[in-house]
């Protein structure tokens, strides 16, 4: 009787537990909540990195900038270099496992491709098997083989993170101990339980399984020294990134490598969770926050900007050339059959680019226009234009950069018409850029924008309210987190100044901060209107299209 009343009251409480998971999993998996709860990870981040510089100003990091070394830019470049090399072969050897063999030339190129493609746009596995069914599809791999090839190089890097992890985590757990609240035994249990996923694909390599079916596709596993061979190849890849940054950061940012390889493994996987490209902002608070007190902030904060640069930038550039050459054969789409194999969907790779970069020229353009300009070329500038002309181009500049990022939604569907309105607008921001102060940079990487646009304008051919007009919630995150970074940044660099609203009407050579707030207005309202005129003339649609989900 009570064994009865008790498997009764197991059932139950099971039935409850069961009940709660469904309606977690549904709330959770909803596109609302987990794009929104992403814009809140960002913003939470965004409050992160301005508590750990609020004892600085802008001369800070300025002068954090002057002090830092080319040489060790050069050497992060290396470092990184050498961390997308492993990669690449790690696409070989998954190769291999697949039984298929390809040049040096052709591996390289699509692994390159695909990992700085999943680096930085995020959602890595669907993102990387979207490039590889582009590429590795017309050097004779099918769909399975292609899925197959995600599923094993994926799941490699994966483990290779965390041994890199477990290793660093054990060799500084003493270390770790003195910074945070847990003893060393904590970490070294830690770091035994990260040592497993390591231990068990040695085994599966060493077991008598020489083989397993993924789909259509057999992958045949290495030997036990080719596994361990395969294992430090993957790792090579965080070592090879953490000392992209680590030899940047002043004085190492106060730690020894091993716990700082444990702190920048962990820091990348709470960007990855956070569903922002490339863990934006996610990665820099949790580096900042989590580094010892003797940080030099400032340097800090740069070493980032140029660890970006080096390690995600430079590699997009690359990536959207190697695809830009590639453009010209004829390719079939099996990216949304590939990608559904693993659980993910994805869309046609060269829009989700160009989306992405057009999207980042937007927000250059705006940033530009609401932090301080170089004095010297405004002055030049302003004795030929006049002063009304250069103050109209910055909040020009502002309405640009907005309705590019506006734009960059249609560009994710292929839309033609927001291919010739974004190409269009990115011309007058390449002209407005050198108008509004001679800012050279701004223009060059706008222009980049540009030329690759107009170099993948075949990829959009898709009429402009096919789908509905309607702008996805993740666009509409992303760019309420973008404003909400610019605006920060405006208030960082001015945070000596009380803003007014007789600011507005202050012109002049030193009106930085009214240029700025004139810009964030221009922004803001360009926002508005532009919501204002799709929900005007949007049709009744689905709340999110599927190539979003």
């Amino acid at each position: 009787m009570a064994s009865s009343l008790i498997k009764g009251t197991f059932i139950k409480i099971w039935h409850v537990i069961d009940w709660c998971r469904a309606r977690f999993n549904s709330i959770t998996n909803h596109p609302r909540v987990t794009t929104f709860g992403s814009l809140l990870i960002f913003l939470i981040a965004l409050f992160i990195i301005n508590k750990e510089l609020s004892n600085y100003t802008i001369d800070d990091i300025v002068e954090a900038f002057g002090d830092f070394h080319k040489l060790n830019a050069f050497i992060a470049v290396v470092f990184a270099f050498g961390a997308y090399l492993a990669l690449t072969f790690n696409d070989r050897l998954c190769l291999d496992m697949i039984g298929k063999r390809l040049s040096y030339s052709k591996s390289i190129r699509g692994g390159l491709a695909s990992y700085a493609l999943a680096k930085t746009l995020g959602y890595s596995w669907a993102v990387a098997s979207t490039a590889r069914a582009r590429l590795y599809k017309k050097w004779g791999l099918d769909n399975s083989e292609v899925g197959a090839l995600s599923m094993t190089t994926g799941t490699g890097v994966q483990i290779g993170s965390l041994t890199c992890a477990a290793i660093g985590l054990f060799i500084g757990a003493p270390e770790i101990a003195r910074h945070g609240p847990f003893d060393a035994v904590f970490w070294w249990i830690l770091s035994l339980i990260l040592f497993l996923p390591a231990i068990l694909w040695l085994w599966f390599c060493h077991s008598d399984r020489a083989s397993f079916k993924w789909g259509n596709t057999r992958i045949f596993l290495p030997t036990f020294k080719g596994g361990v061979g395969h294992l430090l190849l993957v790792m090579l890849d965080k070592i090879g990134a953490a000392a992209c940054l680590y030899l940047m950061l002043p004085d190492y940012g106060g730690w020894n490598f091993p716990p700082f390889l444990a702190v920048f493994v962990l820091a990348g996987l709470l960007g990855a969770l956070s569903g922002a490209p490339g863990g934006l902002g996610v990665f820099e608070a949790a580096i900042l926050t989590m580094a010892p007190n003797s940080q030099n902030t400032p340097g800090a904060a740069v070493a980032l900007l140029i660890y970006r640069l080096a390690y995600n930038i430079i590699p997009l550039i690359v990536a959207t050339i190697i695809l830009g050459i590639d453009h010209a054969a004829p390719v079939a789409k099996p990216a949304a059959k590939v990608v559904r194999k693993i659980g993910t969907r994805a869309i046609n790779a060269a829009p989700q680019l160009l989306s992405l970069l057009v999207f980042i020229a937007g927000f250059i353009l705006i940033a530009s226009s609401a932090t301080p300009v170089f004095s010297t070329r405004f002055i030049k500038l302003e004795s030929y234009l006049g002063p009304n002309f250069i103050e109209f181009s910055h909040a020009f500049s502002a309405i640009i950069g907005m309705a590019l990022m506006i734009l960059s939604n249609f560009l994710w569907r292929e839309s033609r018409t927001a291919f010739y309105m974004a190409t269009f607008l990115l011309a007058l921001g390449v002209i407005n850029a050198l108008f509004k102060g001679l800012s050279y940079e701004i223009a060059a990487v706008t222009g980049l924008a540009l030329v690759l646009m107009i170099a993948f304008e075949g990829e959009f051919m898709r009429k402009f309210g096919r789908g509905g007009f309607k702008i996805s919630y993740r666009f509409l995150a992303a760019i309420i987190g973008s404003m909400a970074s610019i605006a920060w940044m405006s208030y960082f660099a001015f945070s000596d100044v009380k803003f007014t609203f007789g600011m507005l009407f202050e012109t002049g050579v030193h009106a930085h901060a009214s240029r700025a707030m004139r810009a964030l207005i221009a922004a803001g309202g360009t926002f508005v209107i532009g919501l204002l005129i799709l929900w005007l003339f949007g049709e009744e649609t689905e709340e999110l299209e599927a190539d979003f989900d």
